[in-house]
């Protein structure tokens, strides 16, 4: 789930907290790796502790390699979503900038029609008490419509906000994940060394 575009920033927040979880876990691993060299240095010649030590040895290495195979594909994930959120991002930005285009060359359009006294002018023009207020309510209707294409851009301009922050959470998220798949592999070749050892 994390390895994908979060729609609100709490559950990136959420996605957050997994992540740190998850690096308390390879503290755990790395703990044990070190408590298993101590027990080989401890152990000496018994056989059937050396061999219990090697059976657990060996379930280390197959849960490292297992999280090592799982951190791949999510980094897989991660490129996958990382190039969709970039066509997205592409998308928003080209919306917005036509959006904003078509809103500026209609305000320039009005100015250049608009008189200063145009408001004044439709208003006083009108023939009788029903028309002014029909004029009015008319303008009122083109400054809603104007209020309403603003906020529609500031909603564009939001998303894309979000878009971008979740590109670069997802970015920052993979590379960690490629640094704990090196530290991963660097942990289990040592086990495998200390197996090794043992056997």
């Amino acid at each position: 789930k994390c390895s994908a575009v979060q729609p609100t920033q709490e559950d990136a927040d959420l996605c957050t907290q997994f992540k740190n979880a998850y690096a308390s876990r390879q503290q755990e691993v790395e703990q044990q790796i070190s408590e298993l060299q101590q027990q080989i240095e401890n152990i000496g010649n018994d056989i059937d502790e050396i061999a219990a030590l090697a059976r657990e040895q060996y379930a280390l290495v197959q849960e490292l390699d297992a999280q090592i195979a799982l951190k791949e594909e999510s980094i897989a994930s991660f490129d996958a979503t990382i190039a969709a959120l970039n066509a997205q991002i592409d998308e928003k930005r080209l919306e917005i900038e036509q959006y904003d285009r078509i809103s500026r060359e209609r305000m320039v359009s009005e100015q250049a029609s608009v008189g200063t006294n145009m408001y004044v002018d439709l208003i006083m023009g009108a023939d009788d008490l029903s028309d002014m207020l029909r004029r009015l309510e008319g303008l009122n209707r083109i400054t809603q419509d104007d209020e309403d294409q603003m906020k529609q851009l500031q909603k564009l301009r939001d998303e894309l906000q979000l878009q971008l922050s979740e590109q670069d959470r997802l970015r920052e998220q993979q590379e960690e994940q490629k640094a704990e798949i090196e530290e991963q592999r660097a942990a289990a070749d040592e086990v495998r060394q200390q197996r090794e050892q043992l056997l």
